[in-house]
């Protein structure tokens, strides 16, 4: 799911928002002052990265493999 920025020309201030492309132009109310003609102004996705870790997770590596806690 894209993370959009949106900007408000009132404020000045920018808010990050994850929510479907489909609704990517839809109004966005600002969090600081209120205002609903913010703009987008970038996007992003968002994933998760599996890899090593020092939290302790075993590398497992595909789907039902090996994973555990150590």
């Amino acid at each position: 799911m894209p993370l959009y920025v949106y900007h408000c020309p009132a404020c000045g201030k920018d808010q990050e928002v994850l929510r479907p492309s489909s609704q990517r132009d839809e109004p966005l109310r600002c969090e600081s002052c209120g205002n609903e003609d913010t703009r987008r102004s970038g996007a992003s996705f968002a994933s998760a990265v599996q890899g090593s870790s020092s939290r302790g997770f075993s590398g497992g590596g595909s789907c039902g493999g090996g994973g555990g806690f150590t």
